[in-house]
């Protein structure tokens, strides 16, 4: 059955009542389709009300003649039935056109709301991070100011004391106790995991300075009570950073690179700990057998004391008078080699900790009152070699605070080695 035959069925009631809903459902849905429909009503209405005037009678099944309707033979009924057919088309028509007019409104509608939605989502975000990284802000100034007012009172005291380390104190929190010093005396206890250090302490009782030799372990010194100046030092000049904590009455008062001033009561304890030491630009750390050890350059800059060389004048053993000459000539392997073998012939004859080797570099090694530690003892050069390799491919990629790389200056000293003396 195709669509025409379809409607037709629908105009005469013949169709079952699900066929008809279903046909219903599309009139509502699909505007051609009740186009089609009206289209039906109106040329089968004409035909019959054509034949009824001529006065013919056919036979309704006729293959010959179109088929006519049950309205077909009364006129009147036949336009009636057409109007209402036309009307209800047109009705279902105008409420599909409305029904699908509504429909697209109510889609633009839930994107529009779905749209303010994402806006207001992302809005959100954005401004749950500004105030996230505000709040961080806040906290981070509040911080400052405390360590702030904590230093303050501490550079206030030891203000016309001079400096000792590289750095002044500001990261030190605890504070000065106004209360009255009881008279008598302090033991003090150096705690150092790390490499040999020198711990300074001042009292004001009696103006004396005490020099503590601090290696690995602990050290033990007595002081008069009272105002205690305490500051610390590397056993070898600059040959890095040593940061260092303080523990008295009142617990962990913090961390300091540079000197603090205390109040301490007789019988009081206090404790001075070593913290993990840093290297400075021209040295690096390494871990060898579960200890940490620093590798220095002594004097690595290209041209220094090249003209006192060639003047035959340079008052060192060495055979060339800087780091960079040796480097540019041996590369790190080299380098490396001189310094693993120079240390393990020399360990058992040095107690401090510190070897310098014969190409103006240098190996600080944990170190205890009789010597390296046990497992810096047991190391052979073949196992330091590689480490100490490591070592220097890293320092020559450094940077002085000022002046040429110290790749550049290998370069330099390259350039250099062509014009010096052979020994």
């Amino acid at each position: 059955m195709n669509e025409t035959e379809l409607l037709i069925a629908y105009i005469d009631g013949k169709l079952s009542a699900d066929e008809q809903a279903a046909l219903e459902l599309r009139l509502a849905a699909e505007p051609r389709l009740c186009e089609a429909l009206a289209q039906v009503v109106l040329t089968e209405t004409a035909l019959a009300e054509g034949w009824v005037r001529d006065g013919q009678r056919r036979d309704p099944l006729s293959v010959a003649g179109r088929p006519h309707h049950r309205w077909g033979a009364v006129p009147g009924l036949a336009g009636a039935a057409a109007a209402v057919v036309v009307l209800t088309v047109a009705v279902s028509l105008a409420g599909a056109i409305e029904f699908r007019s509504e429909r697209d409104a109510a889609e633009q509608r839930a994107r529009d709301a779905d749209d303010a939605r994402r806006r207001a989502t992302a809005d959100a975000a954005t401004a749950r991070a500004g105030y996230d990284t505000a709040n961080k802000q806040l906290s981070q100034a509040r911080l400052e100011v405390q360590r702030s007012r904590a230093a303050e009172s501490i550079l206030q005291e030891s203000a016309q004391i001079a400096q000792v380390g590289p750095l002044q104190s500001l990261a030190y929190v605890g504070t000065i106790l106004p209360a009255a010093v009881q008279p008598g005396e302090v033991e003090v206890t150096v705690r150092n995991d790390y490499l040999p250090c020198r711990i300074v302490l001042k009292s004001d009782a009696d103006s004396k300075v005490r020099d503590v030799v601090a290696p690995r372990g602990d050290s033990k010194v007595t002081i008069p009570a009272g105002k205690v100046r305490v500051s610390c030092e590397p056993m070898f000049g600059g040959a890095w950073f040593q940061p260092f904590g303080v523990v008295d009455r009142r617990g962990y008062l913090g961390t300091s690179l540079g000197p603090v001033l205390l109040t301490v009561n007789a019988g009081e304890p206090l404790h001075v700990r070593m913290d993990q030491p840093f290297p400075p630009w021209n040295a690096t750390m390494l871990r060898v057998k579960g200890e940490w050890v620093i590798v220095t350059l002594e004097r690595p800059w290209a041209e220094l004391q090249v003209k006192e060389f060639r003047a035959g004048t340079f008052g060192g053993t060495e055979e060339l008078p800087n780091t960079a000459l040796f480097w540019a000539r041996d590369k790190s392997g080299g380098m490396a080699e001189e310094l693993a073998r120079f240390f393990v012939a020399n360990r058992d004859k040095n107690r401090d900790g510190k070897f310098r080797g014969l190409r103006h570099t240098s190996l600080i090694v944990p170190a205890t009152a009789s010597g390296v530690t046990a497992g810096i003892k047991t190391l052979t050069a073949d196992e330091l070699v590689g480490p100490l390799t490591e070592a220097f491919e890293y320092l020559r990629r450094q940077r002085p605070p000022a002046g040429p790389t110290i790749e550049q200056e290998i370069a330099r000293a390259a350039e250099l080695l062509l014009t010096l003396p052979k020994k």
